[in-house]
């Protein structure tokens, strides 16, 4: 703790008469009028109880203890002129850190394989970290630090303490085994008449599927519920059973070679990919670079596509 009686700015003027050796020149420099800096000079001596400078041929010259005060004060000029009126460097070739993502897995499948290969080559040092939260503890660890970003489909991410930029716009798609004799002509009837596998896990853009199909009176025949995404590819590529999942998702267990990814015959809903950064680190040059690595990855100018 510092000394409420002690006024920092008599460093910047102690500091200033030593480097000039003039009062009218150290009034000059920090912006002063005379009388004011000389005024400052008499609450320096005071706080000190010495002279501090004095006149001499060569100008105002320090004495022992001024000469002491004037070392410390450049000390902590130089560090308060580097460390805070400087703006902060972010450099992420040489940063080593760790990015916190708060991303469901699905999106992850997709997703961080491209982040993950951005990083090693222009952050070779940095971690790569998700996890899954609920609305109100990702809100709290989004205000904390404990999260930098939010990437995916979050429509509980609301309020001014939150910032947030559209990416990409996504849907749903049929997934079913290679050859499915279904997938050459998928029409309401038939998609009615299929067996269906459906994922019950708490992510919003599974919600927006269901709630559509509620709403809009689509009864599908369900052969099984699974709380799994990962055994989607294996269940489906082993019988007839069809499962409507994101886009993304249906994509990277397309690439497995035995299932394949058909348009639902209805128009179902599409949902934004965004990712949301809390208002205290806007303009954290670590934060900043992360969000624009990530609009240049995902965002509606980069080739990424589903």
């Amino acid at each position: 703790m510092y000394s409420k009686n002690f006024d920092l700015n008599l460093l910047a003027v102690a500091a200033a008469i030593d480097e000039t050796r003039s009062v009218t020149r150290a009034a000059q420099v920090l912006g002063m009028s005379q009388p004011g800096l000389s005024t400052a000079l008499a609450r320096l001596r005071l706080q000190f109880g010495d002279p501090m400078f004095v006149r001499t041929s060569l100008g105002m010259e320090a004495t022992p203890r001024g000469m002491v005060v004037v070392a410390e004060a450049r000390k902590v000029l130089q560090r308060v002129n580097q460390r805070i009126l400087n703006t902060p460097e972010f450099i992420p070739s040489e940063a080593k850190t760790e990015f916190r993502f708060a991303m469901p897995d699905i999106a992850e499948m997709r997703f961080a394989p491209t982040i993950i290969k951005a990083f090693k080559e222009l952050a070779p040092h940095a971690v790569m970290r998700t996890s899954v939260y609920e609305p109100g503890r990702l809100e709290q660890a989004m205000e904390t630090g404990e999260v930098d970003l939010a990437f995916g489909y979050f429509p509980d991410l609301k309020g001014s303490n939150f910032f947030q930029q559209r990416l990409i716009t996504h849907s749903f798609s049929c997934m079913m085994r290679a050859n499915h004799p279904a997938a050459a002509r998928l029409t309401p009837a038939v998609f009615a008449d299929l067996d269906h596998v459906v994922v019950e896990a708490p992510i919003r853009s599974q919600e927006l599927i269901e709630r559509y199909f509620e709403q809009h009176r689509i009864v599908r025949r369900i052969a099984m519920r699974t709380t799994h995404y990962l055994t989607l590819p294996v269940i489906v590529a082993e019988s007839d059973l069809v499962a409507t999942v994101p886009s993304a998702v249906g994509a990277v267990f397309a690439k497995l070679g035995k299932v394949e990814l058909v348009a639902p015959p209805y128009r179902v809903p599409t949902f934004p990919i965004r990712q949301h950064w809390h208002r205290r680190f806007d303009k954290d040059p670590r934060n900043q670079w992360l969000r624009e690595l990530i609009a240049t990855l995902f965002g509606p100018s980069s080739q990424w596509t589903l």
